[in-house]
């Protein structure tokens, strides 16, 4: 199974949550390389999917987050879900000449938010829930936090390839910029159509940070989805 070539530190919580993330996106016919990886806790700046591709100092594929305690449920749920989609990403495909930040940020920020209300809708059924069942009513309130969060429309309201390239330079330090899109897409995500998704650098230009929108349509014509980020896309490469 795939949740078994993901190690981590012996403690109940993080191995629970891992297994329960990875075993949803295995579900989901994910694809997989079948090579050890290490999620580690550390006081990084930020969560982060270090391949050893991009890291050859590395000797296995590595996680980190960024939590201040393992028993932090919803912090763990909303970091480790980004950067397994990531992983599950590159997996898939993992040339930097077809990564796309603008995108890929925003479909794995919108994934974190799913597998928030994912273990939201599940709670009763989670081991960790035995002694803190009660403990759904602050999933709720942080999914809503995240939800509530003030976001902008710059991404939809760029105008053209070169104002669409400066938020892809800046996609992660500049999260605002994206968030109305993130929270469209959030709501169209469903387990059928994550895998368009997490499949996107298959339709992506090389060198060119944006989608080949007629291939990827083509490919996936009923998921809501990817039409929506194709029809994103379009809309502002038309303003120039």
């Amino acid at each position: 199974m795939y949740k078994d070539y993901f190690k981590c530190e012996n403690n109940r919580s993080i191995q629970i949550i891992k297994d329960i993330i990875v075993t949803q996106f295995e579900t989901l016919d994910l694809d997989f390389d079948f090579k050890e990886k290490e999620i580690i806790n550390t006081n990084c700046n930020s969560p982060k999917f270090c391949p050893i591709t991009l890291n050859p100092t590395f000797d296995i594929d590595k996680i980190f987050l960024s939590v201040n305690s393992y028993s932090y449920w919803c912090q763990v749920v909303y970091q480790l879900s980004h950067e397994l989609a990531h992983c599950f990403v590159y997996c898939h495909n993992n040339s930097e000449k077809n990564k796309a930040s603008w995108i890929e940020e925003t479909i794995c920020e919108a994934i974190s938010l799913y597998f928030l209300n994912y273990f939201y809708e599940n709670w009763d059924k989670i081991e960790l829930s035995i002694n803190s069942l009660n403990y759904k009513a602050s999933i709720w309130e942080y999914l809503n936090d995240v939800l509530n969060k003030e976001r902008t429309k710059v991404l939809s309201n760029s105008k053209g390839y070169y104002e669409l390239m400066e938020i892809e330079k800046y996609s992660q330090e500049k999260r605002e910029d994206r968030g109305f899109e993130m929270f469209q897409l959030y709501f169209k995500l469903s387990d059928k159509n994550i895998k368009g998704l997490i499949n996107y650098r298959d339709y992506i230009i090389e060198n060119k940070k944006i989608l080949n929108t007629e291939e990827y349509i083509k490919s996936f014509p009923n998921n809501e989805a990817v039409l929506y980020l194709c029809s994103l896309q379009n809309s502002i490469l038309s303003g120039e």
